[in-house]
């Protein structure tokens, strides 16, 4: 295993702190037996090849020998390696949650950036050792090796080892970004479901189907999962109804959303669910906020994102606000960000106000940036006192 790491100019490659001359022993340490060398050696590639998301011209030279640690049974932590390729062949995926990864986009994207650039800023991204042809390259070598990832969940025994499951979770979601073999990677994950035997994992399988589906070419039919609609379970509707959303919605996806939202089963932190970090509350607030389209959709979930930012942490926050933000702007002929106080609709200011009273400011004194961030972006007032201040009728705090 690993016969082939020194045959790479790695001296000749850059990372994010110059030569890549370190990342054989770095890929090394992962196969080692001492859990706190192995720890150091993955985190040392994140920072490194994986700078703070920023993928160098060094990147996608690693990707296959980490696919060999991966395909080894013998290799610790095969599930962490996985999610750790996920990012290196996508940057952060979390982006593309609601709609998923058009192959064919991303590929063109890639490339007429490349394109696009002058020989100066070639040569000035290349001096740090940043191109997009090794983002597009670090898509393609991880896609190439879906067929790894396939075995992985074939063979892995379907029990009660928390290892195992562990694995076939993490493989399972890499396959849901990776439309190219989405026609058999949704087979696959179908034939898993009767043989899972927890609830928390059926509901991956359920998300990275659907998101899997969106992509997948020719289309998919996935309306088996309408089963699940009904389930006794919210976690498995809320999956389903994630999975299944359309435009327009229907009356069932839309109340079980509204019901995913608003309830109080503990739907914020499955750490089982990979999917938005396990956080299925946000997961169904963001997507029903982008799919609504008539103003009684957008009222109803209006009303459920009010009701449940209080119960949101900090973290929590900023996705209902987002969400919250999006149905704001919706289907406006001026935005919010331009609309006086006295012009805003009761629900509209009741919405304000959850943001306001949220815990999304921050905890004590700290300050949460990105969320004041976020109401900047909005051009609503980024504290929240200025928004309290504004909602009482003061327009120029903004």
């Amino acid at each position: 295993m690993l016969e082939k790491l020194d045959t790479i100019p790695w001296n000749e490659l850059q990372h994010a702190y110059g030569s890549a001359a370190d990342i054989p022993d770095n890929i090394r340490d992962l196969m080692s037996s001492d859990k706190e060398i192995r720890k150091k050696a993955l985190s040392t590639l994140y920072s490194n090849i994986f700078h703070q998301g920023t993928r160098y011209n060094a990147t996608p030279y690693a990707i296959p020998f980490l696919f060999e640690l991966i395909a080894n049974e013998n290799t610790e932590d095969r599930h962490k390696l996985i999610y750790y390729v996920i990012h290196l062949g996508l940057g952060y995926e979390y982006s593309y949650l609601l709609e998923g990864i058009n192959p064919s986009q991303i590929n063109a994207e890639l490339k007429d950036a490349h394109e696009n650039m002058s020989e100066e800023e070639i040569q000035n991204n290349e001096d740090y050792g940043y191109s997009y042809l090794a983002l597009l390259d670090c898509y393609n070598f991880v896609e190439d090796r879906i067929p790894i990832l396939q075995k992985i969940i074939e063979n892995t025994p379907k029990n009660d080892n928390h290892k195992d499951r562990k694995l076939i979770n993490a493989a399972i979601y890499a396959l849901s970004w990776f439309a190219e073999k989405g026609q058999e990677s949704i087979e696959l994950i179908k034939n898993q479901i009767p043989v899972l035997k927890h609830e928390t994992d059926i509901a991956n399988c359920i998300l990275a189907i659907g998101l899997l589906s969106k992509n997948t070419k020719p289309k998919v039919d996935i309306s088996f999962l309408e089963y699940y609609l009904d389930s006794q379970s919210l976690l498995l509707q809320t999956s389903a109804a994630i999975s299944l959303i359309t435009s327009p919605l229907t009356n069932q996806i839309l109340e079980i959303l509204i019901q995913a939202i608003t309830s109080d089963e503990e739907l914020k932190k499955i750490s089982e669910i990979p999917f938005n970090e396990g956080n299925i509350n946000g997961y169904a607030s963001e997507i029903l906020s982008n799919y609504t389209q008539t103003k009684k959709e957008e009222q109803k979930t209006l009303i459920a994102l009010s009701q449940t930012i209080g119960k949101m942490n900090t973290y929590q926050a900023i996705g209902t606000t987002s969400s919250i933000l999006t149905i704001l702007n919706k289907n406006r002929t001026i935005p919010i960000k331009d609309t006086h106080i006295n012009d805003l609709k009761e629900n509209e200011i009741i919405a304000l106000k959850a943001i306001a009273n949220s815990k999304g400011w921050g905890v004590g004194d700290m300050i949460f940036t990105n969320f004041s961030s976020l109401m900047r972006q909005a051009g609503l007032p980024d504290s929240k006192q200025k928004l309290l201040d504004y909602l009482g009728g003061n327009d120029d705090l903004r």
